[in-house]
């Protein structure tokens, strides 16, 4: 199938996405005005497809901006969330006719009981970044715990692309209490951790609860970087923290040229930095020399297990 550049969906998040059924979908206007819709979804190895009337204020949206973020969450039998997927992504018509055929063929073979007529105007979502999460529980403690793997779009070499990227990200510091990004507020920003930890604080009915903390390497805001939405949570510095900041229209540009690969690269390269003034400041004394790559407790405490290259720490956790 004929799709703009985007991530080749691994094996297991494919396999999460055929067991489940429903998909969330962000959507915001021209203006910001921001929307959410539940449908029906099938999918392949490169994106996600549904169908929805043209009135659907969803479909006007996107044919506004083009983008659209989801969520695919998995509940226990006690509303407990354990895992979810949630991305961000082109989204665009499919208009070849084989293509319709064949996605409507998906649609038949997984949603047996749906009429075949229901999949008349089909969009196609073209996953950029994807965030596949679990939720782990503990005794006593009323907030789970997060580990997460992020999946960024695979890229083309663009000319230009990378002078453009290496000029438009900006690095900040923050001092612990200080708030980056506040909740409901429309950031034009996306946010990349490069040093220290970041809490996540969700309000609602007057209180604040501490949802998760961010460490090295975790990104936040690129829902907003990308719709113009509001923010779904406040951000907080809780050590000294170092973050790349990028602007909307930048990431935009960025995204649509299949520059993504180079901007994780020079994320790990900005990160690399760090773990060599670590090292070195390490060797100016008598501290331990660099370990072989490997797993080793989360420096981040974001999970019990993060994976270090032997250069710098990634962001694949456990």
């Amino acid at each position: 199938m004929q799709t703009q550049q985007g991530i080749q969906i691994p094996p297991q998040v494919r396999e999460y996405l055929r067991l489940h059924h429903i998909v969330t979908l962000g959507t915001s206007s021209f203006t910001g005005m921001p929307h959410a819709a539940t449908t029906a979804y099938v999918s392949d190895e490169v994106g996600l497809y549904f169908s929805m009337r043209p009135e659907e204020m969803t479909l006007r949206n996107i044919d506004s901006n083009h983008w659209a973020s989801f969520t695919i969450d998995n509940y226990t039998p006690e509303f407990r969330k354990v895992r979810e997927l949630r991305g961000v992504g082109r989204c665009e018509p499919v208009v070849d006719g084989r293509e319709q055929a064949t996605i409507v063929g998906l649609f038949a073979e997984k949603l047996t009981s749906l009429p075949g007529d229901t999949f008349t105007n089909i969009y196609r979502i073209t996953p950029l970044v994807i965030d596949f999460v679990d939720f782990e529980y503990t005794a006593g403690v009323a907030v789970p715990q997060e580990s997460s793997i992020i999946y960024h779009a695979a890229a083309e070499p663009v000319g230009g692309a990378s002078e453009a990227i290496s000029t438009q990200l900006e690095q900040r510091r923050f001092e612990p209490g200080q708030v980056i990004v506040r909740q409901g507020d429309r950031s034009e920003r996306f946010f990349i951790i490069v040093e220290g930890e970041v809490e996540v604080h969700r309000e609602g009915q007057g209180q604040a609860v501490i949802v998760t903390r961010h460490g090295p390497g975790q990104l936040f805001g690129e829902v907003g970087a990308l719709t113009g939405a509001p923010q779904m949570a406040t951000y907080v510095a809780v050590t000294p923290a170092v973050v790349m900041a990028i602007d909307r229209s930048a990431f935009q540009d960025v995204v649509s040229q299949s520059a993504g690969a180079d901007l994780r690269q020079r994320v790990r390269d900005t990160m690399s930095e760090h773990e060599r003034d670590a090292r070195a400041a390490s060797s100016a004394g008598s501290g331990p020399g660099t370990p072989p790559p490997g797993w080793y407790p989360d420096p981040a405490r974001v999970a019990d297990q993060r994976y270090w290259d032997g250069v710098a720490w990634t962001d694949h956790t456990r």
